[in-house]
């Protein structure tokens, strides 16, 4: 089993959007060294690095109101509940061009969020 099927990773979040998944099986050696973060080989600078921790690459560290840079700028976001259906979701945009989806109004459950041509599957817990 790897990482896109489901399989337990440390995920970092970097705060310009980009999601890392390093699979558990991996058993990566995790280091501070001032000010940058050491995972196997990779050294991430902390400045640059929003949050990290371990679950499915697919769903994991989904909040209530989520983050997301979108490749294109003035492209189209949609929010759908796992049987297809638009939902109604609050949406901004921020100084950084960055969408805030607030899902704090929706019920639990899985959902996929649409931006242009790209989706991701998000689980409010």
């Amino acid at each position: 089993m790897d990482a896109e099927n489901g399989e337990r990773s440390l995920v970092v979040f970097m705060k310009s959007g980009t999601k890392i998944s390093i699979p558990i099986v991996e058993l990566p050696k995790i280091t501070f060294d001032g000010t940058v973060m050491r995972i196997g080989d990779g050294d991430y600078q902390l400045d640059y690095v929003q949050k990290w921790m371990i679950g499915d690459p697919e769903t994991v560290g989904i909040e209530d109101v989520i983050t997301i840079t979108p490749k294109e700028k003035g492209v189209q976001a949609k929010l759908f509940n796992a049987a297809g259906i638009e939902m109604p979701v609050a949406l901004k945009t921020n100084a950084n061009g960055q969408l805030l989806f607030d899902l704090r109004s929706l019920p639990q459950g899985v959902y996929v969020i649409q931006i242009g041509k790209e989706t991701l599957k998000v689980t409010r817990r």
